[in-house]
């Protein structure tokens, strides 16, 4: 209002200029800051202050006329608002890297600063509100709800978005049986085989829980960061090993591709303990003792013993002995002989002579 000397209005129409007074925040005054007046009121209405501060004054002027400037204003930071605008890719898997889109807004400007994007669970990533976008990265499987959260500066209020519904699904593994040794191996022995379990790209971490090593009817079960287990296979011929990872929460489990192992019969050495008495006299039985021996299980079957003259005697492994009587007298040389089964090789033992008389 431009007033005479005695308080009352005028009807001039002078151009009015305001200004800052006092500027605390160091603030740009945004608008049209001069004004005719008409019929003595300057009006300002698209009038702007570009930063919070407490003690501003907008001091008016117009040339020829007594300037005067107002009260002490506060101007606060200006409200915003916080949205999440993607969550990319959804559904994702463990170990998966999720980019997040938001945006910041605000009627009184552009806010700067920090958005801090959460599930709420321990996972979070932090960019400016200019970069638009964060990335997370999930460990474990489950439902989670994302919130962006704008920190404020010191010209625009903080805010934080609506939660957004985000799935974690398994990541998918691959298990690979590595080495098998001994190969061939024999039947019984013990068999060391290693394996890796990784997960299956885009996902990522490190899978806990079991594998099972088998060949379908043997096998072995250690704990995936074991590496490998020792499985003996009873089994003689061509055999086909495969590893099994059971899973856990946050990784699907996996078979690996079979690998070919072979069994072998096992060795076995077979010996004459005794051959009681001897001498003998013809028409004597003569009991013979005999072993088979392996380094791994008990063979079965059947062991002869002959003079090589066309006397023997058969009996079973277990049976450890059997007798026979010599219709002539003479030298001998007693052979025992055992004839193997499925899963153990046959041997003869050294000759042991004996005296008929």
């Amino acid at each position: 209002r431009i007033q005479d000397a005695s308080g009352n209005l005028t009807a001039s129409t002078a151009t009015v200029s305001l200004a800052f007074g006092v500027n605390p925040g160091s603030a740009t005054l945004g608008g049209t800051a001069s004004r005719a007046a008409v019929a003595g009121v300057a009006t300002f209405n698209d009038l702007s202050v570009s930063a919070a501060g407490v003690g501003y004054t907008l001091a008016a002027s117009s040339s020829g006329l007594t300037g005067v400037t107002s009260a002490a204003f506060t101007i606060g930071a200006a409200a915003s608002a916080t949205a999440i605008l993607s969550d990319l890719p959804d559904p994702s898997v463990v170990g998966q890297a999720v980019t997040v889109g938001y945006q910041v807004t605000s009627a009184g400007g552009s806010p700067t600063g920090n958005v801090t994007v959460s599930d709420g669970a321990g996972t979070s990533c932090v960019a400016t509100v200019a970069a638009g976008n964060c990335v997370l990265t999930f460990l474990t499987a489950g439902a989670r709800t994302l919130t962006a959260t704008y920190a404020g500066d010191p010209n625009f209020s903080g805010s934080a978005s609506a939660g957004v519904p985000h799935a974690v699904n398994q990541a998918a593994t691959t298990s690979v049986v590595a080495t098998h040794a001994p190969d061939p191996s024999a039947s019984g022995s013990a068999v060391s085989v290693t394996w890796t379990v990784s997960p299956t790209a885009p996902g990522a971490g490190t899978p806990t829980g079991n594998v099972t090593v088998s060949d379908g009817v043997n096998n072995c079960v250690a704990a995936v960061g074991a590496g490998g287990c020792s499985v003996a296979l009873n089994t003689v011929g061509a055999r086909s090993l495969t590893a099994t990872y059971a899973g856990d929460a946050n990784f699907s489990g996996s078979v690996s591709p079979a690998v070919s192992h072979t069994v072998t019969l096992a060795a076995t050495t077979t010996t004459i303990t005794s051959d009681l008495p001897d001498p003998s006299v013809t028409g004597q039985l003569v009991t013979v003792n005999y072993s088979v021996s392996t380094a791994i299980g008990t063979p079965t079957g059947n062991v002869t013993v002959s003079d090589g003259l066309g006397g023997s005697c058969v009996a079973a492994v277990g049976a450890g002995s059997c007798g026979l009587a010599f219709a002539t007298a003479g030298a001998r040389t007693l052979t025992a002989t055992y004839a193997g089964d499925a899963n153990f090789a046959g041997s003869a033992s050294a000759g042991t002579p004996h005296q008929v008389d």
